[in-house]
């Protein structure tokens, strides 16, 4: 197949583009190992020609990142579908916004997301002008070079694999026979992948972009940790990497808020956090960081924990790249929904874990011996000894949940070693929970317990307890106060609340302590100076949060119950969701506790079907005190052919939210797939009949009222040149005696003839035409003999004992089966006609020009039995010339299929829960995001003046 490809010359191929990225991709490694060299040869020698030499490296290292980046998305733009990157990416119809996210949504796109941010560290980094640039920009450049490894797409000697690059023709990738073909590009283009529609949301335009650049920033205080462990110089680096590590506490943290926010209003297991292995993998870093900048500030105040932050520093960047390879690697692939397919890459990222891991571990063991540590331990009675408990907290929490997190890696490990030693390990293997929220629930509650009661304690100590004697009776007067205050507040919760269990009861004494105890000192200390209330603020924050996990995790209350329905109306609804759900038809108002439901309609939007639903909410006294309208919807793939998933519908107020999600569809909303099961199931009853004849099936008693050359199908849109006949049947049910009407349509369009049946819910019928209806009308329409008639304006003429007038024009016509384009010349003939038994009608039909080419819209009187045709228009004459006949439609056989058994498709089966509080989640989340910025302020300001 090579050889064929190398003989076509293939039309609308873009090689430069990839010719040009494969170098720069080079190019940006080969100078990330350049600058590596001069930054640590400047920093060892202390020499600037080196130090300009590795800037240089990295000014050009930067400009072929972002060419390649550049390139990459030109290509995504436009469509460039010859590389297998696009390919997959990206389709015709992928909205422009949503390109971004299909750039990081790939594993290569996100490698490349994650070196930009790097370099941005790197050129801040470098613009500080400190001594310890040239180190850190070294280690971090060694971080950048494994990552442009990873999208280098080269091969050493021996067919061996270094990454993969984005610019990959696809046709290098495949053996197909389309690829024979010069102009293949055309026939893929409708082939090509484009971005799951589940990712096509708002939230993943800022989600990933959040939370890489949080991977980015949580490198520099590693590299800082390294360069000091190089240096031997442990205390200086200290304080200038603080504020890195705020930076990327503020911005990880907001990055994994973002994504809870997320999974809250675009997934469907109804919240914002479901402990799934790649949320943990990006949580976990961000607790041990955390825990970092606790020592942090220990180890700069006091002169304790300087190697516990070297080992937090080191162990938060080493997990981000753990992270990493559990979601790239493909070993989460059954157990996460949101992990990458394996991409190949499994060594290399193994082997950029263990190098830094060596790394890290050599220099620390090169240097522990030189790292200060204090002898006498801390004092109980002193701010840093709580800090530190608090850190290890952290340090528990983030083991128990990557114990859990890894288990797919513990049965790979067995795995191989059973393979290495001939023997079959499985027996070994340990199984995922199969309650995870419950199983992480159990262990992290007591972290909660344990945090916010360290925050409440220890923000109001001092470090190496100075004052302790003097002060120590008014601390415990104070955290007397702070308990009460707590207990008071734990009380009135639980007044709000239904917490049943000592363990959450004992987790809500201890959020409400951290809120009373910090909120007091924000409100006693800081005295105007906003900047000493950071961690305050933070710690405050923390215990707003973890009462809106309680109130929003544990209260969570489906109102949706409904215990008045069949086992039967809810399909294949799980028996234990079953009555969490309420069963709503179209146009029939439903009750919901204090609710009322209508489902009014639904509508699709490129691929979403949306569900309106009324809701009004009645008071006691049974008046209406609030009214709105949800669209919760289903996702269908590409095709149509299934539901991928749902969309939620969220009415927010300022004290809950009520989350309402689409339960269950009708079988004709489920997908085509489910469609063409349904109809094949179905039993047809083929019949032949008149008009006004009765006919009976099991379930009506049914006959043909009239027929309408108009069409009243909802997805039927006409063209110019229809021909649309709809019977209308009339159908009385035997249980209920109630008559309802139905319109089935057959449409010829062209050459082709599209079918549109019709459906009546409420006695489970479903009528569709055959085809023999149109040689029927060809067959009537051929003895009709037509008279023509020529008509001025206010003239009047017979024809078959009709008298005709012509009343005059109406130049904005409207009919059915009549869609006005800019361009049409149209007009109607209004027309008065008298038959012979003095009965007088109305008809007004319709002719139009469009794209030079006549068009006309007949009108069919019944009674009379007539067809009126608007043919022409004579300007010169000024006269209509109208075409009259008589179809005998009363003797028309009219042939058609009718099922008895057909299931409703009027109905949607919802689901609603109310959040109560969940506000307190989000606003605690930001308020500790708050804390973490307001403290990087407060030491970027400290360091311009002390510098000043």
């Amino acid at each position: 197949m090579a050889e064929v490809q190398q003989q076509v010359a293939y039309l609308n191929e873009h090689l430069w583009v990839g010719q040009i990225g494969h170098l720069a991709m080079v190019t940006l490694f080969v100078t990330a190992i350049l600058a590596i060299y001069s930054f640590f040869k400047a920093g060892k020698l202390k020499n600037a020609p080196w130090m300009n030499l590795g800037t240089s490296a990295f000014l050009v290292h930067t400009i072929s990142t972002l060419l390649v980046i550049g390139l990459l998305l030109y290509s995504m733009f436009n469509r460039f579908y010859e590389y297998n990157f696009v390919f997959e990416q990206v389709s015709d119809d992928l909205p422009t916004t949503y390109v971004f996210v299909a750039f990081w949504e790939g594993q290569i796109g996100s490698f490349l997301l994650w070196m930009f941010w790097n370099i941005a560290m790197g050129w801040m980094i470098w613009r500080s002008k400190s001594e310890w640039a040239a180190p850190v920009l070294g280690f971090m450049l060694i971080i950048q070079a494994f990552l442009a490894s990873m999208v280098l797409g080269i091969y050493l000697p021996g067919d061996i694999p270094i990454g993969r690059s984005p610019f990959t023709l696809l046709r290098d990738l495949n053996d197909a026979p389309i690829f024979s073909s010069a102009d293949y590009i055309q026939s893929i283009r409708k082939m090509a992948n484009g971005l799951n529609v589940l990712l096509q949301n708002y939230w993943n335009v800022i989600h990933p972009p959040t939370l890489f650049l949080g991977f980015a920033a949580t490198a520099v205080p590693f590299a800082f940790a390294l360069s000091g462990m190089w240096y031997k110089d442990h205390k200086s680096w200290l304080p200038i990497a603080l504020p890195w590590a705020l930076f990327a506490g503020a911005v990880l943290g907001t990055g994994i808020l973002l994504g809870g926010a997320w999974a809250y209003e675009a997934l469907s297991f109804g919240g914002y956090w479901a402990w799934d292995p790649v949320e943990n993998t990006s949580f976990v870093p961000w607790l041990i960081l955390v825990a970092g900048i606790h020592t942090n500030l220990i180890a700069r105040n006091t002169g304790y924990s300087v190697k516990s932050t070297y080992g937090f520093y080191g162990l938060a960047f080493l997990l981000v790249v753990y992270s990493t390879f559990l979601t790239r690697s493909g070993i989460l692939a059954d157990t996460s929904a949101h992990a990458f397919t394996e991409m190949g890459l499994q060594k290399q990222l193994l082997l950029y874990l263990g190098t830094l891991m060596v790394l890290f571990v050599l220099l620390y063991i090169r240097t522990r011996k030189s790292i200060p540590v204090i002898e006498q331990e801390e004092k109980l009675s002193s701010r840093e000894f709580w800090m530190f408990i608090g850190s290890l907290v952290l340090l528990f929490s983030a083991i128990l949940i990557t114990y859990t997190t890894s288990i797919p890696v513990y049965n790979k490990v067995f795995d191989g070693i059973g393979s290495l030693i001939g023997r079959d390990l499985s027996s070994w293997h340990r199984a995922m929970p199969l309650e995870p929220i419950a199983h992480y629930n159990k262990f992290q509650v007591w972290v909660a317990f344990f945090l916010g009661l360290l925050t409440g304690l220890s923000q109001w100590l001092r470090y190496r307890a100075l004052g302790w004697d003097q002060n120590k009776k008014s601390y415990f007067n104070r955290l007397a106060f702070h308990a009460a205050g707590a207990l008071a507040l734990t009380l009135l919760v639980n007044l709000w609340l239904s917490i049943h269990a000592w363990q959450y009861q004992a987790m809500l004494f201890a959020s409400s302590f951290a809120v009373i105890a910090n909120t007091d000192y924000l409100i006693r200390q800081i005295k105007g100076n906003i900047k000493l209330g950071a961690s305050a603020l933070s710690h405050a924050g923390l215990g707003v949060m973890l009462i809106g996990i309680l109130s929003s995790g544990l209260n969570q209350d489906i109102i949706s119950k409904n215990t008045n329905i069949l086992k039967e109306d809810f399909g294949s609804l799980a028996d234990e969701s079953l009555f969490d759900n309420v069963y709503l038809t179209k146009n029939i108002p439903q009750r919901m506790r204090d609710y009322t439901l209508l489902y009014k309609k639904d509508t699709i939007i490129r691929n979403e079907r949306f569900y309106d639903i009324d809701i009004y909410k009645q008071g006691t006294d049974g008046k209406m005190t609030d009214k709105f309208t949800i669209h919760p919807g289903v996702v269908y793939d590409d095709q149509f052919a299934k539901i991928l998933s749902v969309n939620p519908s969220i009415q927010r107020y300022w004290n809950r939210d009520l989350f309402t999600l689409v339960a269950q569809v009708n079988a004709h909303h489920s997908g085509n797939e489910a469609l063409h099961q349904l109809e094949d199931s179905l039993t047809y009853r083929k019949m032949n009949t008149h008009l006004k004849d009765t006919f009976e099936t099991k379930t009506v008693k049914a006959w043909i009222e009239a027929i309408a050359f108009e069409s009243s199908n909802p997805d039927y849109q006409p063209e110019p040149g229809d021909l649309c006949i709809s019977p209308i049947f009339m159908l009385e049910s035997k249980s209920t005696g109630k008559i309802y009407r139905s319109k089935p349509s057959i449409v010829l369009r062209g050459n082709v003839v599209y079918s549109l049946s019709d459906v009546v819910n409420e006695v489970n019928t479903k009528i569709r035409l055959s085809d023999d209806l149109l040689d029927e009308y060809f067959r009537q329409e051929a003895s009709a003999n037509y008279s023509k008639l020529e008509l001025k304006q206010g003239q009047e003429a017979q024809v078959q004992g009709y008298t005709f007038h012509f009343v005059g024009f109406n130049r904005h016509p409207e009919h059915p089966m009549y869609r006005a384009d800019s361009s049409d010349i149209a007009i109607s003939a209004f027309l008065e006609i008298l038959a012979p038994n003095g009965s007088v009608y109305q008809a007004e039909p319709i002719y139009y020009i469009r794209g030079n080419r006549p068009y006309n819209i007949p009108v069919y009187l019944p009674d009379p039995d007539l067809m009126i045709r608007f043919t022409h228009v004579d300007p010169g004459k000024e006269t209509i010339e109208l075409q009259v006949g008589n179809d005998h439609i009363n003797q028309w056989t009219i042939p058609f299929e009718i099922s008895s058994d057909y299931p409703r498709d009027d109905y949607v089966v919802l689901q609603a829960k109310i959040f109560p509080g969940i506000n307190l989640f989000w606003s605690g989340g930001l308020l500790m995001m708050a804390g973490l910025g307001l403290a990087l302020w407060s030491r970027k300001k400290q360091r311009r003046s002390t510098n000043a």
